[in-house]
């Protein structure tokens, strides 16, 4: 994945969480 799909991702999941 690339480093800006995996920052996002990251966000999602904390937003989500």
């Amino acid at each position: 994945m690339h480093a800006r799909a995996i920052v996002i991702n990251m966000c999602v999941e904390f937003h989500v969480s």
